[in-house]
C-alpha cells in the first residue's frame, strides 16, 4: 500500500461498533475532491470527481474519535492507501479506496477556508535562513 495524505469532509457520521472480542472498530468515509483555482474569478472550484476514502481505526483511537467525527467535519488523514476489490450482491466486481490510518487530524472551523494561505502578519514570511532563531 501506498503512503497518502487525504483533506477531505466526512460523508456520514462515523460508525463504532465492537468486534465479538470486545475490539473497538471505527468506519468512515471521507470525501476528496480536486480543486482548482479559476483565474478569471479568482473562485475556487470543483476540478473532478469526489474518491471517497474508506477509514478504518481501531481500539482506543476508535472510541476516541467517535466522539468527534461527524457528518461535514473535516480531517486531513495520513496512512497506508490502496484500493480493495470485492464482489457486490449482484455478482459485478466492485472497488473500495481504503486507507490504514497513522494521523487523523481535524482541521479546525476557522481555519477550513484558509488552510492554503500563509496567515497575516507572519513574522517569518520571507525570512532568510540566518533570520530564524533556531
Amino acid at each position: 500500500m501506498a503512503n497518502i495524505e487525504v483533506t477531505g469532509n466526512l460523508g456520514s457520521d462515523s460508525e463504532l461498533t465492537f468486534t465479538p472480542n470486545g475490539k473497538a472498530k471505527l468506519e468512515f468515509s471521507v470525501g476528496d475532491t480536486p480543486r482548482r483555482l479559476n483565474q478569471q474569478t479568482n473562485q475556487w472550484e470543483d476540478a473532478g470527481e469526489t474518491t471517497w476514502w474508506r477509514v478504518t481505526e481501531w481500539e482506543a483511537k476508535a472510541e476516541f474519535w467517535a466522539e468527534h467525527l461527524t457528518k461535514g467535519t473535516k480531517v486531513i488523514v495520513v496512512g497506508s492507501g490502496g484500493v480493495r476489490t470485492y464482489e457486490k450482491k449482484d455478482g459485478t466486481k466492485g472497488f473500495s479506496a481504503e486507507i490504514r490510518p497513522k494521523t487523523i487530524a481535524i482541521v479546525p472551523k476557522g481555519q477550513q477556508r484558509q488552510a492554503a494561505r500563509p496567515p497575516q502578519n507572519d513574522p517569518w514570511t520571507g525570512a532568510e535562513q540566518s533570520q530564524v532563531p533556531f
